[in-house]
């Protein structure tokens, strides 16, 4: 969602996301009979935007993910090696120019 402000070359927006809860579990391969489980309660992840336009083919624009830098889990898979954290916070800086 954004909202272009009226008489100014600014845009301010956000976002959010939810990824719900995930697990995985099965039987430990070095132990035998030895269930495992890992699970992740359900996150919301949240970001913000601002653009200026600085002419009609030029602009700057400025976003951050993940603004709480919470750390989660993007999969989950079997103990100590298949794990995948998500990306923590991200600011990007990007100047577009068209032609």
């Amino acid at each position: 969602m954004s909202y272009a402000i009226p008489n100014t070359r600014w845009t301010f927006g956000g976002n959010m996301q939810y990824r719900g809860d995930i697990f995985a579990e099965g039987l430990n391969w070095f132990i035998p009979d030895t269930p495992w489980r890992i699970e992740q309660d359900g996150v919301w992840l949240f970001g913000l935007m601002t653009k200026f336009q600085a002419t009609e083919q030029t602009y700057v624009l400025l976003t951050v993910d993940n603004l709480f830098d919470e750390k989660y889990y993007s999969g989950i898979s079997v103990p100590y090696h298949g794990q995948v954290y998500g990306d923590p916070r991200k600011a990007t800086l990007s100047l577009r120019k068209s032609f």
